[in-house]
């Protein structure tokens, strides 16, 4: 038998999950919790190819921090109401909640019109990173630097 009590979901059957804990009679589901991760503004990257003329480049983002314990699958978000340029946030799965952190990267690239500076979002706030700019006809050189 399933059962909700207080937002939290109950298993109280003989069939356990893995991801379950027994908390008094009752087996409760551990689940994440998507959400901003910290980032370290100091070790963050922003590259942008310039792919042409009248055609719009790469941003290529490169994040690093420190996530709680327990966090996994890290992604970069484009955030969709940031008007002005570009804002990415850096978000992750989280839980159980636990006591430490784990060092995490994540790489992301998304199409668009340059500029100058962009905006990184954590849990710890939001940065503005200087864009290096790639010109077209180093592209190739730049990718295969970063392949090899």
């Amino acid at each position: 038998m399933n059962c909700i009590i207080k937002g939290q979901f109950f298993n109280t059957g003989e069939n356990r999950k893995a991801n379950t804990n027994r908390v008094g009679d009752l087996n409760v589901f551990i689940m994440g919790f998507y959400m901003k991760q910290p980032v370290d503004a100091g070790k963050t990257t922003a590259t942008y190819l310039w792919t042409g003329l009248r055609t719009p480049g790469i941003f290529i983002i490169e994040v690093e921090g420190e996530a709680p314990n327990f966090s996994y699958g890290f992604s970069l978000t484009r955030d969709p109401h940031f008007v002005g340029g570009l804002k990415i946030d850096a978000m992750g799965w989280t839980g159980p909640r636990a006591k430490g952190t784990t060092p995490y990267k994540v790489k992301g690239s998304f199409p668009g019109q340059f500029t100058p500076k962009i905006v990184v979002s954590g849990s710890n706030g939001d940065f503005v990173i200087d864009v290096k700019e790639v010109p077209s006809d180093q592209v190739d050189d730049y990718v295969k630097s970063k392949v090899s």
